[in-house]
């Protein structure tokens, strides 16, 4: 299969080489560009644990001036994606609460010896209420944003001529935005009916939200929000649709 992957750099290529190494044919059109914001303080202040919930932020401290400041600190992931890619950076005490959001919160409320304060390094926008669920168990979260993601302007010509030609199968979508950028980037192009008619592999129901308002129609979510469930999607039966 022909499929579009709309990852940033360079985790699209990470899974273009998973896609190809799987037999398929990757697409690549990063719809969103990791900006670090290298200003913001890292000074750990009354926290005695760090939380990050994307290899987004990963990459944006592993280029800050004041990473000395928290690559010991105890760290707490939101999924093993993101845990991996800590201890790639150098994080050196690194544990993953496993995949969304809800779970890291969870974690932490049930850590008998959790801390009373951590500092939580995002980016500017955000899926999910961590500081709301956390201050819920007692725990104060000071949060810094450290990067925000920014659009692409269109698709690549690659992605616009293969929806055009009817040439893509399927389209990987990895968070709502991206999906959003998708969608609006191939109206844009003249090519939204288009993306409405393939397959659309998706991470969490809230993606999938996206793209059945915009009429796509054979869509099938991840069991997990990680990129073995997503990419074990492509093994499965689609759901039929009647083409227009």
């Amino acid at each position: 299969m022909r499929i579009l992957v709309t990852r940033p750099l360079p985790q699209a290529e990470e899974t273009a080489e998973r896609l190809a190494a799987m037999g398929h044919e990757p697409v690549l059109s990063p719809l969103l560009d990791i900006v670090p914001d290298p200003t913001v303080s890292l000074d750990p202040g009354d926290a005695k644990a760090l939380v990050l919930t994307s290899r987004g932020a990963v990459r944006a401290l592993a280029r800050h001036p004041e990473l000395a400041r928290v690559i010991a600190m105890p760290t707490v992931t939101v999924g093993d994606a993101t845990a991996e890619a800590a201890r790639a950076a150098g994080f050196r005490d690194v544990r993953s609460a496993g995949g969304t959001v809800a779970d890291l919160a969870a974690t932490l409320a049930a850590d008998p010896n959790r801390p009373r304060a951590v500092l939580y390094l995002a980016g500017r926008d955000r899926s999910g209420d961590l500081a709301g669920l956390l201050a819920e168990a007692g725990t104060v979260v000071d949060l810094r944003v450290c990067y925000r993601a920014e659009t692409a302007s269109a698709l690549t010509a690659e992605a616009s001529a293969g929806l055009k030609e009817g040439d893509i199968d399927t389209a990987l979508s990895f968070s709502p935005r991206s999906a959003e950028t998708l969608v609006r980037l191939a109206d844009r192009a003249g090519v939204g009916a288009a993306l409405a008619e393939i397959n659309h592999a998706c991470l969490s129901e809230s993606v999938a939200d996206v793209l059945r308002g915009a009429g796509a129609r054979r869509i099938i979510v991840a069991e997990r929000p990680d990129q073995e469930a997503l990419l074990a999607l492509l093994t499965r039966q689609w759901p039929s649709a009647d083409r227009r």
